[in-house]
């Protein structure tokens, strides 16, 4: 498992588990692909993700964008053959060890602490995820973290995932989408929309344009 410093993009092997974020619900009524879903009665009731919204959709071949319980739930991630995972949250979740990791190694994890405010620096972080990103899609198939009888090699899905799949994952993927494709934000934003209700917040949509505006590439002061 990697993590991303919050405040210098410096990696860390270390974090300090928190009370969770929540993000605001978005109000729209696009046409949504739903990736398949396990039984999740008890973690409805403790997630408590929009009505209508999956905890996960496929955006494309390479990508999903879901809430947190889609990154606790293995038949899921298993079903939709998740081989690596973007956690962006403000803390740590002890069922990432406990779960996620006996569907893909921990080293095909990425998790980086991030808020849904008005003040969170996304740009900051976009180069160290599109790069974890870049390194993911570039190994080819990829071995489940399953018992041996069980193994399988898949084309690398990347599931990127924040509380509710609204906000912060969506602006992290088209982040990656706008860089992969050079298409502007709003084409990708409405390719995005046409998969899964999501609405990045206006500091997010901010950056994603500055994101443009420099050409994809963030140069820190030494």
């Amino acid at each position: 498992m990697e993590t991303i410093s919050a405040t210098d993009s410096t990696a860390t092997t270390v974090v300090t588990p928190g009370p969770e974020a929540t993000e605001g619900t978005a109000n729209i009524e696009p046409t949504e692909t739903t990736a398949t879903t396990a039984s999740t009665t008890n973690a409805k009731a403790r997630f408590q993700y929009p009505p209508g919204r999956p905890a996960m959709s496929e955006i494309n071949d390479q990508f999903y964008i879901g809430c947190c319980e889609s990154a606790h739930d293995q038949k899921m991630l298993l079903d939709n053959n998740i081989t690596a995972m973007v956690s962006l949250d403000n803390s740590w979740h002890a069922l990432w060890s406990m779960r996620t990791y006996r569907v893909f190694p921990h080293q095909q994890h990425l998790f980086v602490p991030c808020l849904d405010s008005t003040t969170q620096d996304l740009l900051a972080l976009l180069p160290d995820i599109c790069a974890f990103i870049d390194r993911m899609l570039a190994m080819g198939t990829l071995p489940k973290a399953l018992p041996a009888e069980e193994w399988k090699a898949i084309t690398p899905r990347v599931l990127v995932h924040c509380w509710k799949g609204v906000s912060r994952s969506a602006s992290v993927v088209i982040a990656y989408l706008m860089r992969q494709t050079g298409k502007p934000l709003e084409e990708v934003l409405a390719q995005v929309k046409e998969k899964r209700r999501v609405r990045p917040s206006a500091n997010f949509m901010e950056q994603l344009r500055v994101w443009a505006e420099v050409g994809y590439e963030i140069i820190f002061d030494l």
